[in-house]
């Protein structure tokens, strides 16, 4: 019996230790904790709990509004024109009043032209320049077109006067003799039209007038040694020079 009252009597006592460790308000809620004043004025976080009044909205134009001017009056919403275009108002009224007929001689005549010009599927394809001087038949899955390299003009740059020759003598008809003759006249060669052979100025001409030139010159023999030779004395006839080749 004595140890039920002690047990007891210790219940009680902390029971009445909790109650004043946690102090209740009237409705029995533990009061808010107050807020912490934060010493830097840079804080995100603002201590003081009072709203600021906010701002009256303001109530935004209509969008349906007319125009006003600065001296109250209505502005036009048409644009006029300058007085000197005011003349094309009437013909472009015209035009536009005008009905198209697609059954007439006029629309009739530029649909057939259109027809007559019809893109077909080859006109995709890249042109083929090439055509073969002695053609043989030979398996599929041999070269049946020279490389695509020799048709761009950065190739001959890179051959020899020789070769260019050699191209533009044995290779007549092609887009090759085109390309070497172009780049021969980019190294100062002309071609006389009269003997078929190229020249080059080996020093400044002598005599120099409206119809030719005369000095010494270097020119290409591809009949007999296949070497550059030299000339003195030689006329070079502007008449007989080239000159329809770009560079």
């Amino acid at each position: 019996m004595q140890r039920e009252a002690s047990s007891q009597s210790s219940t009680h006592h902390s029971a009445a230790q909790q109650e004043e460790a946690t102090p209740s308000d009237k409705d029995g809620k533990a009061p808010a904790p107050e807020p912490v004043e934060d010493d830097n004025p840079n804080s995100l976080f603002s201590t003081s709990y009072e709203t600021r009044p906010s701002k009256p909205l303001q109530k935004m134009p209509s969008r349906t509004s007319s125009p006003r001017m600065t001296n109250g009056a209505t502005a036009d919403p048409k644009f006029k024109l300058p007085p000197g275009l005011q003349d094309l108002i009437a013909s472009f009224e015209a035009v536009k009043a005008r009905k198209h007929d697609p059954t007439s001689p006029h629309s009739l005549r530029l649909l057939a032209a259109s027809a007559a010009t019809l893109p077909v599927a080859q006109d995709a394809e890249r042109p083929k320049r090439y055509k073969p001087q002695t053609p043989y038949k030979t398996p599929a899955h041999y070269p049946q077109e020279p490389l695509g390299l020799l048709e761009e003009p950065s190739f001959f740059g890179k051959v020899d006067t020789d070769t260019l020759f050699y191209i533009f003598y044995y290779r007549q008809g092609t887009y090759q003799q085109y390309l070497a003759a172009q780049r021969l006249k980019q190294l100062s060669w002309r071609f006389h039209k009269q003997y078929q052979t190229w020249f080059q100025r080996h020093e400044e001409p002598k005599v120099i007038n409206e119809e030719f030139e005369q000095g010494t010159y270097r020119f290409f023999d591809y009949e007999s040694t296949w070497m550059n030779r030299r000339k003195t004395e030689f006329k070079f006839a502007y008449k007989f020079l080239e000159d329809d080749l770009s560079t």
